[in-house]
């Protein structure tokens, strides 16, 4: 018996039609031929038709849901649109073609001149966008711009600069060549912003504020800094950068200048290197004299490369702290006869450093441990009577090694005078 089947061509019949006629003869079967004949044509005839075949039926259904009228319609019409669909994805996605990327990108861009994105690298025509909007596509940073700030001098760039920060945390914060003015203290608690400033950018105070940057943050944090540019306080701000409390921090590499009260205050925490600072007090010592250029209380934070001008303190010193290539001096003659270089109301080793033109170079007020290394007291004022070393607690040795003292004042030799002190010298070099 002959099985039914589905989709015979003409050359199968053709085939199937000679193995029925060298079996038998048309004498014996011939009624049997025919009807086999007849079948073999309705099948492919109506080969397409699954009405009646129900392994067939579902075919018509296409995973798009489209309902096709014959099974062969389904299938066809399914391939023509799944290859349509695979050469878009190999266009856009699939291969990441970069032309066709980038294309994509800038007749969107060109609808929405105001937004930006990120797409990969060299796909994107730059020349669309804007310098700030540049920065964020290709260098994956943020800057103030991005959230309206202006950096002329003129604008309030307060608000801009805030909101760069809340809404980033953790992201670098960077500031391109401008003057940024702020109305009010820029705020950072518990928040995991690295702020990076370029040599010509300047944060500078236009109203009276306690701290020009408050940061608190109780969690410990790698690498997170605070680096470069200009902190003006413009005889405004009671403080330039004020750190509440923070474990782990790296504050360097700029200027801050014409703070009321502080430069760089360190009210707290641990592990915060300060280096690379240059502190100059001008506008602000004319206001309020009493300024100090660095207060410390945070532990292991040492300080290093770090020149502090026109102060009347110019390291307060409150917790253990070592001081490496620190420089405090005063050229404003009138005040010299009530600064101290160095305030240790802590222990504090002082290295490598230079101590110049204060009334009092290092005083120890209380029990504390004080070594200095290789530092030169230099007293290049007219004054018989300034004191290199003070120490309050006359039952306390300072130790000094191989430090240099002298005291002139237009070639002319002082007298070294030494107040208080018991003094352990070693190697040390006296030029009176």
């Amino acid at each position: 018996m002959i099985m039914k089947t589905t989709f015979l061509t003409n050359e199968d019949k053709n085939i199937l039609d000679k193995e029925i006629t060298d079996r038998v003869t048309k004498s014996e079967h011939e009624s049997d031929i025919n009807s086999l004949n007849n079948r073999i044509s309705n099948i492919i005839t109506n080969s397409d038709e699954t009405g009646n075949n129900s392994e067939l039926i579902d075919i018509r259904t296409a995973y798009d849901g489209s309902v096709y009228t014959t099974a062969g319609d389904a299938v066809r019409g399914q391939i023509g649109k799944l290859s349509e669909e695979v050469d878009t994805l190999n266009q856009g996605g699939l291969n990441l073609n970069r032309e066709f990327i980038g294309e994509q990108v800038n007749t969107w861009l060109d609808e929405h001149p105001e937004a930006t994105t990120t797409v990969q690298d060299d796909s994107l025509d730059v020349e669309k966008l804007t310098d700030i909007a540049k920065l964020q596509v290709i260098k994956d940073y943020i800057t103030p711009q991005m959230f309206g700030a202006v950096g002329d001098g003129v604008t309030d760039d307060t608000a801009a600069i805030q909101a760069a920060i809340d809404e980033n945390n953790g992201a670098t914060i960077v500031f391109p060549d401008g003057i940024y003015n702020i109305s009010a203290p820029i705020s950072m608690v518990n928040n995991y912003c690295c702020l990076e400033l370029s040599s010509n950018a300047m944060i500078k105070a236009v109203a009276a504020m306690d701290n020009m940057l408050y940061f608190s943050r109780t969690a410990e944090m790698n690498k997170q800094y605070i680096k470069g540019g200009w902190w003006n306080g413009n005889g405004l701000a009671k403080n330039g950068i004020f750190v509440d409390y923070v474990a782990n921090l790296d504050i360097s590499d700029m200027v801050i200048q014409d703070c009321l009260e502080v430069h760089l205050y360190l009210d707290g925490g641990y592990e915060i290197f300060a280096r690379n600072i240059r502190i100059d007090n001008k506008l602000a010592y004319s206001i309020n004299p009493d300024v100090i250029d660095v207060k410390t209380a945070a532990t292991d934070s040492p300080l290093n490369d770090i020149i502090v001008k026109n102060c009347t303190v110019g390291f307060d010193i409150r917790a253990t702290t070592l001081c490496t290539h620190i420089h405090p001096w005063c050229n404003a003659l009138d005040r010299i006869a009530y600064t101290v270089g160095v305030e240790c109301n802590g222990s504090t080793y002082i290295d490598k450093s230079e101590i110049d033109s204060m009334a009092i170079g290092v005083r120890d007020n209380g029990w504390w441990t004080i070594s200095i290394t290789q530092t030169l007291f230099m007293f290049t004022v007219k004054d018989s009577d300034v004191t290199p070393i003070y120490i309050h607690n006359e039952n306390r040795v300072i130790r000094c090694e191989n430090c240099t003292f002298s005291n002139t004042y237009n070639g002319v030799n002082y007298l070294l005078s030494v107040k208080d002190a018991n003094l352990m010298t070693l190697g040390c070099r006296f030029n009176d």
